[in-house]
């Protein structure tokens, strides 16, 4: 009798564990698109990687690079992506590739908080499959009254239900409606005019948290044998940030294997129009 007990309560645990599973399944926010494509990569395809925020996924677009250079390219980032993400996403890039290149747009780096909002923390990690790797970026992303909620998934989204009356789309679109983003590039046919940037030499600390793994990543590259450049794409940059990318570009000055780019400082060069090829602030278009 007590067998036959034992035996229907560790029934009613697993079909309420996979019951529990199914659903985190379904209302799991479709938020991942590019470490999902990243995970679609056969080992060691990827020449190059491009890491950090929304900058990397629309400023950046692999098939030309691929097209006219011949260069296969991945770009593992994430809307208001963090370099702590950004280091913990290169630590599971390593586990399959071995990009000779790996390019950290510095966008966040002048950012002083010390924890993201939450969803955007979210959007960051929970799509890493790694449970170490997802666990060590999500300790470092929330609070740490958050971090088991983040981790388990469930009771920061399980009230999804809700969207139920916006269509299925809201449960299973993968990218939200935008195949483009799978090949690494959003396109958005938008132009706002801006000025071009006024030239600022000013060097203005670096947070503290941001140089930890700015560092973090350029030594993890570098143990990998891989070259890093820290670049920044074109845009309109708030007062306090261009102060923070010199004093980063001074940090790395004597470093070998970093390279730091600041295409803003390149606009004329690449033919680059603030009145025509942005579509915002940040984004180009």
């Amino acid at each position: 009798m007590k067998q036959n007990k034992i035996g229907r309560t560790f029934v009613v645990v697993a079909v309420f564990c996979l019951l529990l599973a199914g659903a985190t399944w379904v209302l799991r926010p479709r938020l991942f698109a590019n470490i999902d494509n990243f995970y679609r990569l056969k080992n060691n395809t990827a020449d190059v990687m491009f890491f950090g925020s929304s900058n990397s996924y629309t400023n950046v677009n692999p098939a030309q690079l691929y097209d006219e250079h011949g260069i296969a390219a991945n770009i593992l980032a994430g809307s208001a992506q963090n370099i702590w993400n950004s280091y913990y996403y290169l630590e599971e890039a390593y586990k399959t590739q071995s990009p000779k290149v790996v390019v950290l747009e510095i966008y966040n780096s002048y950012r002083t908080y010390e924890y993201d909002a939450l969803a955007n923390a979210i959007t960051n990690t929970m799509g890493i499959r790694s449970p170490l790797i997802r666990l060590a970026s999500t300790g470092v992303s929330v609070p740490p009254q958050q971090v088991a909620d983040v981790m388990l998934g469930w009771p920061v989204y399980h009230s999804r239900y809700r969207d139920l009356g916006k269509g299925l789309d809201a449960f299973f679109d993968e990218d939200d409606g935008n195949g483009a983003i799978r090949l690494g590039q959003y396109p958005v046919f938008l132009t706002y005019s801006f000025d071009p940037p006024v030239k600022d030499d000013s060097i203005l600390p670096i947070p503290v948290k941001t140089l930890e793994y700015i560092e973090k990543f350029v030594a993890l590259a570098k143990s990998h044998g891989s070259k890093v450049v820290l670049m920044k794409t074109p845009c309109v940059l708030p007062a306090e940030a261009t102060g923070v990318y010199n004093a980063i570009r001074e940090q790395f000055k004597d470093d070998t294997n970093v390279s730091f780019l600041n295409l803003n400082e390149c606009a004329e060069q690449m033919g680059f129009n603030y009145a025509t090829d942005l579509q915002d602030i940040v984004h180009c278009n």
